[in-house]
């Protein structure tokens, strides 16, 4: 009930993880999973195998925050492309 109360944006989780740009792609070295921010704010959390977990919105300058603590950092040329690999797995169906 609660979770449904806030709002949260999961139905948005894998297109805005499919249109993301590289930028806004992160690592949360605290809960080691993936942080994808979308538009109007809208952030989803990634784990193994791009299994979405969470999504939130953020406030404004929430990303830039994080990167400042170094709670997230940007996700590395190759851990994008592994990210990536294993999105598309998770979004297309296996073929039979």
């Amino acid at each position: 009930e609660q979770r449904r109360a806030e709002r949260r944006p999961t139905h948005k989780a894998l297109e805005d993880a499919r249109d993301a740009a590289d930028q806004d792609l992160y690592f949360d070295e605290k809960r080691e999973t993936v942080v994808v921010c979308g538009r109007q704010g809208r952030a989803h959390v990634f784990g193994a195998e791009a299994r979405h977990v969470t999504s939130f919105v953020l406030a404004p300058g929430a990303p830039a925050f994080r990167l400042r603590t170094r709670r997230w950092r940007r996700l590395s040329a190759e851990e994008t492309a592994v990210f990536r690999q294993a999105l598309a797995r998770a979004i297309e169906p296996p073929e039979t």
